[in-house]
């Protein structure tokens, strides 16, 4: 069944927010992860330390693992300024503002920009899912510098 456009925008808004609230803490993570399919494929552009470049995560257990690791001395809100709709082709583009916050001391230390592309599809149940989302956020060595290795 095919979804409009209105459908599509709130799914997003809605993850946006619910990523920012609640992704970022095992915790809380159960509360997103049925935003995303179970063989998501996840590719962000940024390089963090000596690590792979970019990183790509090819299934939920990984992509939510990533999460939980990348969060554990920083924490992200992702200001969506944009977001760009293809109905047709189940895709979304979202241009953000990202600001990174120390962990422990809520401080901010750092702004940027990022654009994701999402693509979904609907389920057996008529939900929509993420099934890909790429990444890409500012500077990529600048980007390793905010990370501390615990």
């Amino acid at each position: 069944m095919k979804k409009q456009y209105t459908e599509i925008k709130a799914f997003m808004e809605k993850y946006f927010a619910d990523y920012n609230a609640y992704a970022q803490d095992a915790e809380t993570l159960p509360q997103v992860s049925d935003y995303w399919d179970t063989n998501i494929k996840a590719t962000a552009y940024m390089k963090l330390g000596m690590g792979e470049y970019p990183i790509k995560r090819h299934n939920l257990e990984a992509w939510q693992k990533f999460l939980i690791e990348g969060h554990r001395t920083v924490l992200d809100r992702m200001i969506a300024k944009e977001i760009v709709i293809d109905p047709e082709e189940l895709k979304v583009v979202a241009m953000f503002e990202i600001e990174k916050y120390d962990r422990q001391s809520k401080r901010p230390i750092s702004s940027f920009d990022g654009i994701g592309l999402y693509r979904l599809k609907i389920d057996h149940q008529n939900a929509l899912k993420i099934i890909s989302i790429d990444f890409f956020c500012g500077d990529p060595a600048g980007f390793a510098n905010l990370y501390k290795k615990n």
